[in-house]
């Protein structure tokens, strides 16, 4: 059976301050079609809901409030350089659903299901994956597939390969920037942490990002 999982968008008011309660939507927006993190009144019942088993074991560096206001600014100036955009838009898609860079930036069309709100990895680290994902990924993704075309998402510059030189370029774009030491890696720490938070159960967060119950440690 399909399975369908809804993200909360990310909203900055003009104050500059960052909503965590407004229209049940629990963070700010990172940038454009980039969006949030998961709002937990929305996660299907199969995935389990907060409170009913212990809370994941989440470790390491993550973002706080304003460093992901700082990462939405960074990525909307990125998405104005062609030589960027699409390493840009990796970055977001990491930050929105927790997953491995390898898995975004190898990320093939073929396991893109828009209909079920999800990504069918066939090769995750962890074997085959199905991580749900929200509404700002799947109107991303949509708008994306009508414009490129071959095997990739993130398409390079060779005979239907992936883009290449990402760590290049994420190194770049938050070099001497208060994101200085923020990884991929980091990112998908985040998106665990804050659904800790929100009081999502292991199994949930371990569904949401593949990872086998415990600590977020890959």
């Amino acid at each position: 059976m399909k399975m369908a999982c809804t993200l909360a968008i990310w909203t900055t008011p003009p104050n500059g301050a960052v909503s965590t309660q407004t229209c049940s939507m629990p963070f700010a927006r990172l940038c454009g079609a980039v969006g949030a993190i998961p709002d937990k009144s929305r996660f299907p019942a199969c995935l389990g809901m907060p409170g009913s088993q212990p809370k994941y074991q989440v470790r390491d560096r993550r973002l706080s409030e304003a460093e992901y206001r700082t990462l939405g600014n960074i990525l909307r100036q990125a998405q104005r350089s062609d030589h960027y955009r699409m390493h840009a838009e990796i970055l977001g898609l990491i930050a929105l659903t927790g997953c491995r860079r390898g898995e975004i930036v190898n990320l093939k069309w073929s396991e893109v299901d828009l209909e079920g709100s999800c990504l069918r990895l066939i090769d995750s680290k962890k074997g085959s994956s199905v991580r749900p994902v929200g509404h700002p990924v799947v109107e991303y993704l949509e708008r994306e597939r009508a414009r490129r075309t071959g095997t990739y998402v993130f398409p390079g510059q060779g005979i239907d390969n992936s883009v290449g030189n990402f760590p290049q370029s994420w190194k770049k774009l938050f070099k001497d920037t208060p994101l200085w030491d923020v990884t991929p890696h980091v990112l998908r720490h985040s998106f665990a942490s804050i659904a800790n938070d929100l009081g999502f159960t292991e199994i949930t967060i371990a569904a949401l990002i593949g990872h086998a119950k415990g600590s977020v440690t890959s």
